[in-house]
């Protein structure tokens, strides 16, 4: 009975620490990044201001859902290298950090390119190049220290 009790105590805990801002802070600043840098992308394709800034009132929704769309994919990319990069510390969190600076500029034309298949398109093609670029490395190292033989004299 005594386990039970610490076992709910130990899950309070962490939806308590879940749902904290030092949790969020990560995924959201990920979120807002790739909102600018799909503004910044808007601007190198279009040209000046008269190319990508609504002119019809009926555009606003429009953008405004893609920018949340955005958003939301920088909120599940930053969740994802967040959970990836739980317990790497050394060189290897360095490496895994410089993938998922490679994977963003991919992740960013994956999702313009997903748009094209709608929402779930959009959330797909900005999750793949981090998975591609971050999680299978840390999935190959994970493995190889887990099948990694102890040595002996």
């Amino acid at each position: 009975m005594e386990s039970n009790t610490e076992f709910s105590k130990n899950a309070k805990s962490t939806t308590r620490a879940q749902l904290s801002w030092s949790y969020w802070k990560t995924p959201v600043v990920f979120g807002a990044c790739f909102c600018i840098l799909q503004i910044l992308m808007a601007f190198a394709r279009f040209g000046g201001r008269r190319g990508w800034v609504p002119v019809n009132p009926f555009e606003i929704p429009a953008m405004l859902f893609g920018l949340a769309m955005f958003f939301l994919c920088g909120l599940l990319a930053g969740l994802l290298l967040q959970r990836l990069l739980r317990g790497c510390t050394g060189a290897w969190r360095y490496v895994l950090l410089a993938g998922a600076g490679l994977a963003t500029p991919f992740a960013i034309m994956f999702s313009l390119g997903g748009g094209l298949l709608g929402p779930p398109g959009v959330l797909i093609g900005a999750l793949i190049p981090y998975l591609v670029l971050v999680g299978v490395p840390v999935l190959i190292h994970q493995s190889w220290l887990h099948f990694r033989k102890p040595a002996t004299r």
